[in-house]
């Protein structure tokens, strides 16, 4: 940082300001502006409307200070906000009355080859033009496909992003199998996690989309070093839900990020792969070193499906002979709080579930009744058939 020059949050910079807009209390510092001659927001485009309303009474308040801004006009709407309006209209307008100067995006910045520049503008205008379908403009940029099942230790060591949530979970458990140190559910001094989540803890706060490193870990849960080097500590049960492995993120965790030379992008087919998404997802990296990987998608609970795999259980359950009490024979419904009791995993071999499942019967000599059955992949379930 040069001298004279500091970083900060928008948050500590309007201090009371924010408070007061949220919940009409009075109770934090304001920041000391004392020889600020200039206020600079970056990524400006990343913030929420009630954010950038702060943003324009701070201006408002202090005449006497110059302000700019820059940011990527082409990022993604911030999380769970929904406007009624042209989101995209509505932030050129409210910029353009709050800022003379502003820095917009229009090349890529972090391509230094001129030939992958040139690509890589031409593919982000016409993600962003949204005049063709997503897959048929990835295809004709001449991005590489992988399939999920041929993935290396050495892929698992780049960035990977995807857009659901289940996908990440799966991608996270394979990368933590070939590169990590413990078992996917312990944890170790030294190792990585990433907020998926706000929540408050001893010595402050999870921040989503902030990494934090394990300092120590013990019975009563994890020690851990915020980015700014203080410490929090959480319960194992607070760890498993609001903290992930740090090998998949998010198209919006990666805003304003630079992922490197390579990256991994799955679910790029699925209709959660919005243009708009997929524009901020290329855009990280700094070549055309882009890699789209089909057949990662997690299980998704699917009611339709569940009840096709039931149909199909019970005509054979009916075929072996089997009588059973009705009220005992799986249901869809038993399926959903199955898979959540298991964590969308195996039950034998702990492994994240993939579309292809199985509803496992335990006592081959019994029919598919609750007490004895679980969910698991297809590999366990070929592998439990000398049961028969």
């Amino acid at each position: 940082m040069k001298e004279g020059y500091r970083a900060i949050t928008l948050h500590e910079l309007v201090g009371r300001l924010a408070v007061e807009t949220e919940d009409g209390r009075d109770y934090k510092k304001a920041y000391n502006l004392d020889g600020v001659t200039h206020v600079h927001f970056e990524e400006a485009y990343l913030y929420p409307v009630h954010q950038v309303g702060w943003m324009a009474e701070f201006i408002r308040r202090h005449s006497g200070i110059t302000f700019s801004m820059a940011g990527d006009p082409g990022q993604l709407a911030p999380v769970r906000q929904d406007l009624c309006v042209d989101s995209d209209a509505w932030y050129e307008q409210a910029f353009a009355t709050m800022f003379p100067r502003r820095i917009c995006l229009r090349v890529s910045k972090r391509v230094t080859d001129p030939a992958d520049r040139a690509r890589m503008v031409q593919l982000c205008d016409e993600l962003r033009a949204e005049a063709r379908p997503v897959v048929d403009i990835l295809r004709d940029a001449g991005l590489r496909v992988v399939k999920f099942g041929d993935l290396t230790e050495e892929d698992a060591h780049y960035p990977h992003l995807a857009a659901m949530r289940s996908t990440m979970a799966r991608v996270d458990h394979w990368a933590h199998a070939l590169i990590g140190d413990t078992f996917a559910d312990e944890y170790a001094a030294g190792q990585e996690l990433l907020g998926v989540d706000g929540v408050r803890c001893r010595g402050g706060r999870i921040a989503s989309n902030e990494t934090y490193t394990v300092l120590e870990v013990n019975d009563a849960g994890l020690t851990l070093t915020a980015p700014d080097g203080s410490q929090r500590v959480v319960t194992l049960a607070a760890a498993k839900r609001y903290l992930k492995r740090p090998y998949c993120r998010t198209g919006h965790s990666t805003q304003g990020l630079s992922l490197g030379d390579r990256i991994y992008i799955h679910d790029w087919s699925s209709a959660m792969a919005t243009h708009r998404w997929v524009r901020t997802a290329v855009s990280r990296c700094g070549t055309l070193d882009i890699v789209l990987v089909d057949g990662s998608e997690g299980l998704r609970n699917n009611w339709h499906a569940s009840e096709a795999r039931i149909a199909a259980h019970r005509a054979a359950d009916l075929a072996k002979g089997f009588t059973w009490d009705e009220d005992d024979y799986v249901t869809s419904e038993w399926v959903g709080q199955t898979l959540r009791r298991q964590r969308f995993s195996c039950w034998a071999c702990a492994d994240p579930l993939d579309l292809d499942w199985s509803i496992d019967r335990i006592a081959n000599e019994l029919p598919h009744i609750r007490g004895n059955t679980a969910i698991c992949c297809r590999r366990c379930q070929h592998s439990s058939a000398h049961r028969e």
